[in-house]
C-alpha cells in the first residue's frame, strides 16, 4: 500500500465496514472519517492536504502494493476515479444502458471511491457537476473498484456474471452500498459480487443491518463462493505456467 492518506466519508450506516476494513487489511493506513458536504471533491479538498485517497462509507479496502499507479504518476492529476458504468467500454454490453434508460456513459465518474492532489485545486467545489472540464483526470484500472452496476440486474447471463465474480478475487475495493443498505440483490447479482468479503467487517454495525449484510455474504457463498475463488486460482496458476 502506499503512504496516501484516506478519507472515509460518513454518508450513511455502513462506516464501520469501511474503517473494519482498513484496521484489518491495511493497519499502517493513516485515516480520518468526516460528513461530507454537497460536493464530495469539495469535501476532499477542504480535508486534505496532501495526495489522499476518498471513500464513501460501505466500501471495503484492501488496496495492496502494486494496486494503484506510482504516486509521481498520480500528482500530476487532479483526480483518479473510476467511471461509473462497469461495461461502458464493453464491445457486447456498453449499448446496454441506453436499452434501459439509464444515462450512464463514459464521461460518467464514480465518486464513490477518488484520489485527490489538493494541491492543484484553487478553489473548493460546492457541487460535483460539471468541474472537471479543465481538470486532468487519470483513470483506475477497471479491476480496481469491484462494484455494483444496473444492467448487471437484469441484462448479464448467469456466466457473465460468475466471470464479474471471478475478477473480483483481484479487487482492492468491493463497492455495493445500494445492495448494503437495501439488503436487496438478485440471484445473478449475488453471483457477481462478492457480498461475502463484505460480510466479515460488519462488527459495529446495527444488529439488523449486520444481519441483512450477512445474508447477502451467505447466498453468495453458497452459489459460488467455493467455485469463484477455486477457479480463478486454477486461472491464475495457468497463466503463470
Amino acid at each position: 500500500m502506499s503512504s496516501l492518506e484516506i478519507l472515509v466519508l460518513d454518508c450513511n450506516e455502513l462506516t464501520p465496514i469501511t474503517v473494519n476494513s482498513i484496521r484489518k487489511n491495511m493497519p499502517r493506513a493513516k485515516y480520518k472519517v468526516v460528513k461530507p458536504g454537497k460536493s464530495k471533491v469539495g469535501t476532499a479538498v477542504a480535508h486534505c492536504d496532501k495526495l489522499s485517497l476518498v471513500v464513501t462509507s460501505g466500501l471495503v479496502l484492501n488496496i495492496k502494493h502494486g494496486d494503484l499507479p506510482p504516486e509521481d504518476k498520480i500528482k500530476n492529476y487532479h483526480l483518479c476515479v473510476s467511471r461509473m458504468g462497469v461495461y461502458v467500454d464493453h464491445p457486447q454490453h456498453s449499448d446496454v444502458y441506453k436499452l434501459i434508460g439509464s444515462p450512464i456513459n463514459k464521461g460518467f465518474l464514480d465518486l464513490s471511491i477518488f484520489i485527490i492532489n489538493p494541491a492543484k485545486w484553487y478553489e473548493i467545489p460546492d457541487k460535483d457537476s460539471g468541474i472537471l472540464g479543465n481538470k486532468k483526470v487519470l483513470y483506475m484500472p477497471r479491476y480496481f473498484n469491484h462494484k455494483h452496476d444496473p444492467i448487471i440486474k437484469d441484462c448479464i447471463g448467469g456466466r457473465d456474471a460468475f466471470k464479474y465474480g471471478m475478477s473480483g478475487e483481484a479487487a482492492a475495493v468491493y463497492n455495493y452500498v445500494p445492495h448494503l443498505l437495501s439488503g436487496q440483490a438478485t440471484p445473478v447479482e449475488t453471483m457477481a459480487y462478492c457480498f461475502d468479503k463484505v460480510a466479515e467487517f460488519t462488527e459495529g454495525l446495527p444488529e439488523e443491518v449486520e444481519e441483512r449484510i450477512n445474508k447477502l455474504g451467505e447466498k453468495t457463498k453458497v452459489r459460488v463462493g467455493k467455485m469463484r475463488k477455486g477457479l480463478y486460482d486454477l486461472e491464475i496458476g495457468e497463466n503463470h505456467e
